[in-house]
């Protein structure tokens, strides 16, 4: 398998299809449903790059965010790429991705190539 990527999402079918065209691509998946299960995976897992939604549980709204500045602040799982995903488009939504620390933002609904042009711009 080639380079690792944690999908972070609560949404089955945003998974399924991410995963199907990233696994196409040749890349190896990890999945995670909410914040708490994302962190987990990412330290146990060392993906090499992280798909993470913005709205997701335990606490709903903006539990991304968090979820991003926890990996970024932990020296075990800092050099982790994350790529935020989210319906939220606004600018101050963008510009709260990049203070987290995520390294670029897509929004939802989101043309699966689209992110898979991302990934690889980051990966390859």
């Amino acid at each position: 398998m080639g380079r690792k990527i944690l999908i972070v999402d609560d949404e089955p079918h945003c998974v399924l299809s991410t995963r199907y065209v990233l696994e196409a691509e040749g890349y190896e998946i990890i999945e995670a449903n909410d914040g708490d299960e994302a962190f987990e995976q990412a330290q146990n897992e060392m993906p090499d790059l992280m798909l993470l939604d913005i709205m997701m549980p335990p606490s709903g709204k903006h539990e991304g965010f968090k979820v991003c500045k926890k990996i970024k602040k932990n020296e075990k799982t800092s050099h982790i790429i994350v790529i935020m995903a989210s319906v939220l488009g606004a600018n101050a939504d963008k510009d709260m991705a990049k203070e987290a620390g995520a390294s670029d933002y897509i929004t939802k609904p989101y043309n699966i190539d689209d992110v898979a042009k991302m990934i690889k711009k980051y990966l390859d």
